[in-house]
């Protein structure tokens, strides 16, 4: 019976890594040497999961920062709240994606985070994420996490700035493209799981502008779209759009 139990939590913990193994956390959740005054840490994100509903907010901005997330089934976005009363997006996030990084500095949030449809999180309680930190190894590889958030959020102001609109959405199909592939699904074949309004809001651009665009790029025969299907069939000229002087028409 010992055994049958042993090979049955054996199971579990290979079924588990298998699912989270395309995580950005999964370094984290199963480290491979750590000394015994850290495995007291352990499970990290595998303890407590939140379900949100479409619409639900995980976290609001200003709110007191508790954990680390990270993005277990669904999608999510974060949005920045404008003087306005209007929210911009900055991130829209899938299975493996971190969130809560934010608000690492001031322990608040400085975004909301809203599920897009039903979705599962992984939470990592602050206090452990920071005990963490003091082991050499893992702290590299929080580095490496809050190092390319820094570097996306850097990469996507410049594009907003320097790049037609063409560019800024043949960038953003090419990025889902690999997002997609980087998951382990086709990056010629995906779903945008956004609304148009919402990858416009994203890119700077109108609603009326991202439908132009999609449509030119159809007509082209670049892309096929069905709904919200997306249908890569020329990748080299959406690389090529992307790669043309920022002076060419933005139509």
């Amino acid at each position: 019976m010992a055994n049958t139990e042993a090979e049955f939590q054996d199971t579990v913990a290979l079924s588990t890594r298998a699912v989270c193994s395309q995580c950005a956390f999964g370094e984290l959740c199963f480290p491979h040497v750590l000394p015994v005054a850290f495995q007291i840490l352990f499970p990290l994100a595998r303890e407590k999961r939140i379900r949100l509903k479409r619409g639900e907010f995980l976290f609001h901005a200003r709110d007191q920062q508790t954990g680390i997330y990270a993005v277990k089934a669904g999608f999510l976005k974060t949005c920045l709240p404008m003087p306005d009363g209007q929210s911009k997006i900055v991130g829209f996030l899938a299975m493996g994606d971190v969130l809560g990084l934010d608000g690492l500095d001031r322990r608040a949030h400085a975004s909301d985070a809203i599920a897009m449809n039903g979705c599962e999180v992984c939470v990592i309680s602050l206090d452990k994420f920071e005990k963490l930190l003091e082991h050499p190894v893992e702290s590299v590889h929080v580095r490496q996490l809050l190092a390319r958030e820094i570097t996306r959020l850097g990469e996507h102001a410049a594009a907003l700035g320097t790049l037609s609109a063409k560019q800024l959405v043949a960038t953003f199909l090419l990025d889902m493209s690999r997002r997609w592939e980087d998951r382990g699904y086709s990056k010629h074949e995906f779903m945008l799981f956004m609304s148009r309004k919402e990858i416009g809001n994203y890119l700077g651009l109108t609603f009326e502008t991202i439908s132009r665009t999609l449509s030119y790029f159809q007509a082209k025969q670049w892309i096929t779209m069905h709904a919200k299907n997306v249908l890569i069939r020329d990748m080299s000229a959406l690389h090529s759009q992307v790669a043309r002087a920022s002076w060419g028409s933005a139509g």
